[in-house]
């Protein structure tokens, strides 16, 4: 199945608009008539049923015919907290983060931090994880916000429901099982910290303002493998994958 999207602002009561080079895209790529069934999303929870009515040089217009809330996304909302790590790396776990179901996804600045993030990789980031939910059928647009201090994400623990770190000096036995809570959880925070790991300092912090540290394995991971090894290894667990 193909999905494809456009801006909730051009979603009306009967019908919906597709423009820019997503119109081309479904148009002269993809080669879609009218008359055609497509799946559109908005990013925000909503998938739309819709048979397009017709095909102009910069857009497309389709009539709903059903609309559906929260397709293929996680019940958990998970919020990955990713320590900036370098070059096409984060776009790695950009990336595959958005297609394994990440809410949001905030990159942190930590001690052994060495990378940085510009205006303009923010941009990148967010093209990444458009392409992301499309092709791996979300209805959910992951945001990704500016680079934060880590001190400034301890603020923003009480807002989660837990908070899960991976931590490589962890005893091997304390797995991702043996701390989560058998309740039903709302939002959950997965931090990862950079190449050179977290400081003693810094789980100390997390772990004082009330975090949970998990072993991902006797196995040392680079940034990105640890991040995508814990999300999935949450996922598993949530009974989401």
């Amino acid at each position: 199945m193909e999905l494809y999207y456009t801006d909730q602002k051009n979603i009306f009561a009967n019908y919906l608009m597709i423009t820019g080079a997503e119109a081309h895209h479904i148009s002269k790529v993809m080669r879609h008539k009218v008359n055609d069934m497509i799946f559109v999303t908005d990013g925000q929870d909503n998938e739309y049923q819709t048979m397009i009515k017709s095909i102009d040089k910069n857009s497309i217009r389709a009539d709903i015919i059903n609309k559906s809330r929260k397709v293929r996304e996680t019940t958990a909302r998970i919020t990955l907290a990713q320590s900036v790590i370098k070059g096409n790396h984060m776009d790695f776990v950009i990336e595959k983060a958005a297609e394994l179901g990440a809410h949001e996804i905030i990159p942190i600045i930590t001690e052994r931090t060495i990378a940085s993030v510009s205006d303009k990789k923010i941009e990148r980031y967010q093209k990444i994880m458009l392409a992301a939910m499309k092709s791996s059928t979300r209805t959910h647009l992951p945001k990704i916000i500016k680079p934060i201090a880590f001190d400034k994400l301890l603020d923003m623990i009480d807002q989660f429901d837990i908070v899960l770190v991976a931590y490589e000096e962890e005893e091997r036995n304390n797995r991702l099982t043996n701390v989560l809570p058998k309740n039903e959880l709302s939002k959950i925070l997965l931090i990862i910290g950079p190449e050179g790991g977290f400081s003693n300092a810094e789980i100390s912090k997390v772990k004082t303002r009330g975090a949970k540290s998990f072993s991902i394995g006797p196995r040392r991971f680079r940034a990105e493998t640890a991040a995508l090894a814990a999300l999935s290894v949450l996922l598993y667990e949530l009974k989401e994958i």
